[in-house]
């Protein structure tokens, strides 16, 4: 005999399903207005413009240092989440800081895609020249 309120669950968890897939998957149709129109980015770029990534050298603090940024700051890149920013944290103490942004295809996690995604935002100065400043 099936319990009374599976009916329930199934049609629960579908609503559950589809309000997480609309609010928080990144594509969100409902809340990217809300956030362009917040004031939070600059006029000229729109959450779902396709050439986000392109405009994003443009914004303060881009493009990020790899030599100097932080694992915090490096997580706002595209496809770079807290585990892959303390791996490329790990491995410039490794090797002493990076010579290009090639490097970054040492990390783990990181391949050619992913790279060529974060190549505009990415920049690497000379060792030690950033952090005595």
């Amino acid at each position: 005999m099936k319990d009374k309120r599976y009916g329930a669950y199934i049609l629960l968890s579908v609503a559950l399903f589809i309000l997480y897939f609309f609010l928080f998957d990144g594509r969100s149709f409902l809340l990217a207005p809300v956030a362009s129109s917040s004031g939070s980015l600059p006029e000229s770029v729109s959450v779902r413009s396709p050439d986000t990534l392109e405009r994003a050298e443009s914004f303060p603090g881009f493009p990020l240092d790899l030599n100097a940024a932080t694992a915090e700051e490096l997580t706002v890149l595209p496809g770079i989440g807290p585990a892959i920013a303390r791996r490329i944290v790990a491995q410039r103490g490794e090797v002493g800081g990076f010579n290009s942004v090639d490097d970054l295809l040492e990390v783990k996690w990181i391949g050619r895609v992913k790279l060529e995604t974060v190549r505009s935002l990415v920049t690497v100065t000379p060792n030690g020249s950033g952090a005595e400043e």
